[in-house]
This record gives C-alpha cells, sequence and structure tokens, in this order.
C-alpha cells in the first residue's frame, strides 16, 4: 500500500469514528433528557402499591400502581382516589402476578 493511500484510509477510519462517536453522544443525551424531564402536561403520579382511581368527572375508573416494586402503571396527575357510588357497579384493584387488575 502506498503511503498516499494509507494517509487517506487512515483519514476515512477517522471520519467515520468521529461520526460514530458523535451519534453515541446523541443518543446518550436525548436519553438523559428522557430519563430525567418529562414534557409539560405528561405528569403522572406513581403508586407503590395498586391503587384504584377515577378520573376527575368520574367517568373513568382504572387501577395504578406497581406489583413488587416493578411493572408500574403510573396515573395522570389529575385522577383522584377511587369514591364508591351508592347505586352501581362497585370496582375494585387487586395485584395480579405482572401487573394491576381491575375488577368489576
Amino acid at each position: 500500500m502506498y503511503p498516499a493511500q494509507k494517509e487517506k484510509l487512515i483519514s476515512v477510519l477517522k471520519l467515520i469514528f468521529t461520526i460514530i462517536v458523535f451519534i453515541v453522544a446523541i443518543v446518550a443525551i436525548s436519553f438523559l433528557f428522557s430519563a430525567f424531564f418529562q414534557p409539560v402536561g405528561q405528569e403522572k403520579l406513581r403508586y407503590e402499591t395498586c391503587t384504584l382511581l377515577q378520573s376527575p368527572d368520574g367517568s373513568q375508573v382504572d387501577c395504578f400502581g406497581c406489583v413488587n416494586g416493578e411493572n408500574c402503571k403510573d396515573a395522570p396527575i389529575d385522577w383522584v382516589l377511587y369514591e364508591k357510588p351508592a347505586v352501581g357497579i362497585p370496582y375494585a384493584c387487586y395485584e395480579e402476578e405482572e401487573k394491576c387488575e381491575l375488577a368489576q
């Protein structure tokens, strides 16, 4: 291999390496931002145990929380604790193997 070809190959390899490092840096920075910052309006509540909640207007009911400290389902920030109605179908929340389940 001629010295001129060798230098050209080295410069191309340096360029490829620089591009790879740049891409890895961008991915790492985006991961850090997504891990520590949540977009406005996307705030969530995390419960340690399965918790029965309802939407602010009471039209929806769901089960949120974590099972064994893992497999968490986060609740929207505006949802409140479920209030059992005097008349109607009562709901319950229980732990399944991997997630919180809603029961009627």
